[in-house]
């Protein structure tokens, strides 16, 4: 057995070496691993489910399997990574996560929460065409993840601050305040380019506010629907959404 998880280890690697450019950056490998852990794992509770065996052997693992996994192929990238323990907040079990140095600077990174689509309306969770990766919790705002996730106090862990590295700040995807025509513009820009996911990012609570009710209660989101429509020639649509209250995001999935 032994044996067979070194080889997996070792295949896992190669695997992510292969998805990575030549003369990547660090956070462009954060990404891929990122990715690659999510797309390669099932989060099941098993005989080795708290371990990186869990997740390169069996392809099942709990947050102590992923973590440590990030933890692993980013150590053996030369990214560093540090792997965290603590308490999630109304919750009575625990968490793990990393946090990741780049560009001297530190962010959180949780595959775990990652790979957890259960925020999606309806069926949608559990229809393999809206598979999708949740990035909010690649680099998220630091304050609004501490908000739920606390390390133990037997860590000490450098302080995450920056946010300049946060998925929807990179993908233009980051609204300070809401306004329908911005999203609406964003929506069509993205469909444009041959999206099947839709998603954005609030500066605030108000902000977040203001979208979910035009959007969603007054069924605004249809014009997107009706777009994606025109777009692709169809006669209709099925959509869901989903929406993350402690991110302030909002998903569309066609």
């Amino acid at each position: 057995e032994r044996q067979e998880i070194s080889q997996a280890m070792e295949n896992a690697y190669q695997e992510v070496l292969a998805q990575i450019p030549e003369g990547a950056d660090d956070y462009t490998k954060v990404m891929t691993v990122y990715t690659y852990i999510i797309d390669n794992t099932d989060y099941v509770v098993s005989d080795d489910d708290q371990s990186i065996a869990g997740t390169f052997w069996k392809k099942q693992a709990v947050c102590a399997g992923y973590a440590g996994a990030v933890q692993y192929l980013l150590e053996r990238l030369n990214v560093p990574c540090i792997y965290v323990e603590g308490d999630a907040a109304n919750s009575d079990q625990g968490h793990a996560w990393n946090i990741v140095q780049l560009n001297g600077q530190y962010y959180y990174v949780d595959a775990t929460n990652g790979d957890q689509p259960d925020f999606l309306n309806g069926d949608a969770a559990q229809l393999e065409e809206h598979k999708t990766i949740i990035y909010d919790y690649l680099c998220p705002f630091p304050e609004e993840y501490e908000k739920t996730y606390t390390p133990s106090e037997e860590l000490t862990v450098p302080a995450c601050t920056a946010k300049d590295l946060d998925f929807y700040v990179l993908n233009q995807g980051y609204f300070e305040d809401y306004s329908w025509q911005d999203i609406y513009d964003y929506c069509k820009m993205r469909l444009d380019n041959g999206a099947a996911v839709v998603r954005f990012k609030f500066g605030g609570q108000e902000a977040f506010s203001e979208a979910c009710q035009e959007l969603l209660d007054d069924g605004v989101v249809q014009n997107v629907a009706q777009y994606y429509m025109k777009l692709h020639g169809l006669g209709q649509v099925e959509y869901h959404y989903g929406v993350m209250d402690n991110f302030y995001t909002i998903y569309f999935i066609f």
